[in-house]
């Protein structure tokens, strides 16, 4: 097969097909094609002994697909001869429907609001999603789709994916590579091997993966488990030195760290002399401290019974904690927010929220604050989700802990909500959703209808109305999820959602959209791509076998950790540098990096395009290049161009790329 693995809604490509006869006689074959239920025509084609020829169909990726299936079978007109080869091709969207605005509500009575299209929106593609619980601890459906999409694959974010989907699947392809994550000194690092310098193991990672994986009730191997802890341990007790990051003072970072490495000692139940010692070792003002770190200490502290003057020292880091908290409108914030935005060690003030619920749910001290807590936290959402990897990680561990230890009141009665058009309502109609909640024990022949959404597409099916009215039937654990296509005219368009019943449900409510990026855009980082044929068969045109050499230009505003940049590939094409027998090392040779600034920590090539990710990326500018090779005809979509602060990710540039012609 030489057909795309890979391409995006409305490409156009070539189904290429090569048949050998390795026989020492000529054939005479006839070649049938099948696309899914499709016959395509039938080609006829002669074979010399040992020789080989090349078929073609033009083929179109359609929208509303997640794969093409292709099956071809060839016949020797002799009869002596057949075989067959099925294919799947994956469809990618070309732009993706996401979560463009969020909010989240108690529904008592009637609630009201205006919901507009967003601007350049694509037609027929998303809608509004309205996820009902009777439960505020109930994981928002932003999250499950976020997890869901997220592009990145680090150690960190695999991990966090599945305990965030609670996927035992994907966790046990976390500890299946586990090992080649663990350097010498037993700490786990953000990709594996050791090819680059700039890849040694992380206090704060081994930390979280070694809390992560016990709260959400995953195992790590027993070997790796103690490799880990020997790590953190030798570092605590100063046998093991880790360079600070230059954004904080030397000490500061050295005592955060120590911190972090502590409570995840303590967590693992590490309560030894030596443990202790090296708390009682450090120089602790709850006052000068980030707010991660004060959690930390707070924690070692209830943990380490025999430490000196522990009493008053958990009593001053409790007051330091409530006196950082503060409430606008009901959202939780921390007074010293600006500053415990360590990046570096994973952190932000969503992730300190819910690791602060998670700290103090069981402690006696706390109770009467925890409802104000969790609703603070979770209004702290901002498209249906919170800010990064960890912070939803933990939200979703500290969300299931609270709801199984405080919520049991049940919803009863309807819930309606409709989108109409504000100005002429009679074009909107609504149909009766009857059903269970999800996770109840109604039996299962009550079900949610109609689903105007194709699920796999995130977008309305044709014809289906855009009002549902849903009926309890009982407790739910897992939100039913109404979702709503736009009207006709969706400018002027309003929500309504209402209650008839005792109980009183939550509504997480999203905006979802396909827009298209059409002008660059800089928040922190300006990015430029260029293009350079290395080698053309026609000068000025773009064909089929073409050697192309990217050029990546980055200008970053401020210092950051964990960035990754993403270029999209046409579909088909082939990023060389894997260093396998289809890589052309002459092609590569001319690739610059003398001059380079930056090298990437670890380099992704995939049949959707290259992603390279840097450890650190200082203030300033800097270049990445790559060269690919073009292997099928066509015309081709490409997406944006993205740089992206991983841990930060409202620091971002992208610039929009148009369509790929491709010749033969």
């Amino acid at each position: 097969s030489g057909l795309p693995p890979l391409v995006r809604e409305k490409d156009q490509f070539q189904a290429l097909l090569t048949l050998r006869n390795g026989t020492a006689k000529t054939m005479q074959v006839s070649v049938h094609a099948r696309l899914g239920d499709k016959e395509l025509e039938t080609r006829e084609v002669r074979l010399d002994a040992e020789g080989a020829a090349e078929l073609s169909w033009s083929g179109t990726a359609p929208e509303n697909a997640t794969k093409l299936t292709w099956e071809f079978s060839a016949e020797d007109n002799n009869g002596s001869a057949r075989d067959l080869l099925r294919i799947t091709q994956q469809v990618a969207p070309a732009v993706p429907v996401t979560v463009q605005q969020a909010s989240f509500s108690r529904i008592e009575g009637r609630y009201e609001i205006a919901a507009t299209q967003p601007a350049g929106a694509l037609p027929g593609r998303g809608g509004i999603e309205v996820a009902l619980s009777p439960k505020i601890s109930a994981i928002p459906p932003g999250v499950t789709r976020y997890f869901e999409q997220y592009p990145f694959g680090c150690l960190e974010q695999r991990s966090s994916i599945a305990v965030g989907l609670h996927d035992p699947k994907r966790w046990q392809t976390v500890v299946d590579s586990l090992p080649a994550y663990l350097d010498n000194e037993g700490l786990a690092r953000y990709f594996p091997g050791d090819s680059v310098t700039n890849n040694a193991g992380s206090v704060a990672l081994t930390a979280y993966l070694l809390d992560i994986s016990r709260e959400a009730g995953f195992a790590l191997p027993d070997d790796a488990r103690n490799r880990m802890l020997q790590g953190l341990t030798r570092f605590v007790e100063g046998r093991l030195k880790r360079e600070p990051r230059p954004y904080r003072s030397p000490a500061e970072d050295l005592l955060a760290n120590k911190l972090t490495a502590l409570e995840a000692l303590t967590r693992a139940g590490a309560t030894t002399t030596s443990a202790s010692a090296a708390a009682a070792a450090l120089a602790v003002e709850p006052l000068r401290l980030p707010t991660s770190a004060l959690i930390d200490w707070s924690l070692v502290l209830r943990r380490l019974a025999d430490l000196p003057q522990r009493s008053t020292q958990l009593a001053a880091a409790e007051r330091e904690l409530r006196n950082r908290l503060s409430y606008s409108g009901g959202r939780l914030a921390f007074s010293s927010e600006r500053s415990d935005f360590w990046w570096w060690m994973m952190v932000s003030g969503d992730y300190n929220a819910f690791r602060l619920i998670d700290a103090v749910i069981d402690e006696p001290s706390w109770q009467a604050d925890l409802p104000a807590l969790v609703l603070g936290a979770v209004q702290r959402q901002a498209r249906g989700r919170w800010f990064t990897t960890t912070a939803n990680a933990w939200a979703v561990i500290a969300l299931d802990k609270f709801g199984r230890k405080f919520e049991k009141e049940p919803v009863r009665g309807t819930t309606k909500a409709t989108l109409v058009d504000s100005v002429r309502p009679e074009r909107s109609a609504q149909r009766e959703v009857e059903g269970r909640a999800l996770g109840t024990n109604v039996p299962s022949t009550t079900t949610v209808r109609p689903e105007p959404f194709d699920k796999a597409q995130d977008r309305p099916v044709e014809g289906r109305a855009p009002g549902q009215t849903y009926t309890w039937k009982g407790a739910s654990e897992e939100a039913p999820r109404l979702a709503l296509a736009w009207p006709t005219k969706p400018a002027d368009s309003k929500l309504s959602i209402t209650h008839e019943g005792p109980g009183k449900p939550w509504a997480n409510i999203q905006v979802l959209a396909a827009v298209p990026v059409t002008e660059p855009r800089a928040f922190g980082y300006r990015i430029t791509r260029s293009v350079t044929p290395l080698q053309e068969k026609e000068k000025g045109k773009v064909t089929r076998g073409d050697l192309w050499r990217v050029m990546l230009d980055i200008e970053a505003n401020q210092d950051m950790d964990w960035v990754v940049v993403s270029d999209p590939i046409p579909a088909g094409a082939r990023i060389l540098g894997d260093g396998d027998g289809r890589d052309s090392h002459i092609a590569q040779l001319s690739e610059d990096h003398r001059n380079d600034r930056l090298w990437p920590t670890f380099v992704e090539r995939t049949f959707e395009g290259l992603r390279a990710y840097y450890e650190v990326v200082p203030r300033g500018h800097f270049k990445y290049e790559y060269t690919v090779r073009i292997n099928n005809a066509g015309e081709f979509t490409l997406p944006a161009t993205r740089v992206e602060a991983m841990y930060a990710p409202d620091v971002f540039g992208e610039a929009p790329n148009g369509k790929v012609v491709v010749g033969n």
